[in-house]
């Protein structure tokens, strides 16, 4: 597991794919690098990309994501709160569906105006994790 940094509220919300990039560990810096060398094969080489953030990600009945994710499924399923292992409660979470996530990426690979572009791929709404 990815050791976690403070918290670091946005410049604005909703956070859109212009919000500025502010990788706070190496774990962030290494998916930011990622989307720099996908821009620059782009511009560069036109081979044809599209880049998805992808945010935390859960599959069928909470698996996926390791351990965690299970058991915050599972304890929401029941009606219980959940509280995450973050640093401060105005932190948001994304939870997305892995069937969203594989449909995201058909969608981004067949549509030709996705090119070039990147998308946050997330929930459409946030949780402050009261589920």
């Amino acid at each position: 597991m990815v050791p976690g940094t403070k918290f670091r509220p946005p410049v604005e919300m909703p956070v859109t794919e212009e919000h500025p990039c502010r990788p706070r560990d190496m774990y962030a810096s290494s998916k930011r690098m990622q989307e720099i060398l996908t821009e620059t094969y782009f511009h560069h080489y036109e081979v044809p990309t599209t880049v998805l953030r992808v945010t935390a990600v859960v599959g069928p009945h909470g698996a996926g994501g390791g351990k965690m994710w299970r058991e915050f499924a599972e304890q929401m399923q029941q009606g219980k709160q959940v509280q995450l292992p973050m640093f401060s409660a105005e932190e948001l979470s994304h939870f997305v569906d892995l069937r969203d996530v594989t449909a995201m990426h058909i969608v981004a690979g067949d549509h030709p105006q996705a090119v070039g572009q990147i998308f946050n791929c997330c929930a459409a709404h946030a949780d402050r994790r009261t589920l």
